[in-house]
């Protein structure tokens, strides 16, 4: 369980920063900004839940996680397939995710 959280919140370190870097990149769509806001605010309730059970649970913390290797793409065509990269990828994350914490859950 131990090694489960610190992988689960280290992950989600680097896809809040993935986010941010598509959040500032992606001026052609503006119209998505508060999709963006929401996902970020979804993943540090995420992080913070995931703090509070390593706490609990007397779990050390990475102390600093390495920053993702963010893209590195000046085109707009470039942010809509790095965006939808980052996506599709977060999505099999969330999944990976669930069926990690139903697991834990278990165990406990």
């Amino acid at each position: 369980i131990p090694a489960g959280l610190t992988k689960l919140s280290s992950e989600l370190f680097i896809y809040q920063k993935h986010f941010d870097w598509l959040k500032k990149a992606a001026h052609i769509v503006r119209p998505l900004d508060h999709e963006f806001t929401s996902i970020h605010n979804r993943i540090d309730k995420l992080v913070k839940k995931i703090d509070f059970l390593m706490t609990r649970m007397n779990i050390a913390r990475v102390s600093d996680p390495p920053l993702p290797q963010l893209p590195n793409t000046t085109t707009q065509w470039g942010v809509v397939q790095t965006g939808h990269a980052i996506f599709h990828h977060f999505h099999l994350f969330l999944d990976y995710t669930t069926r990690v914490i139903v697991l834990m859950k278990n165990k406990l």
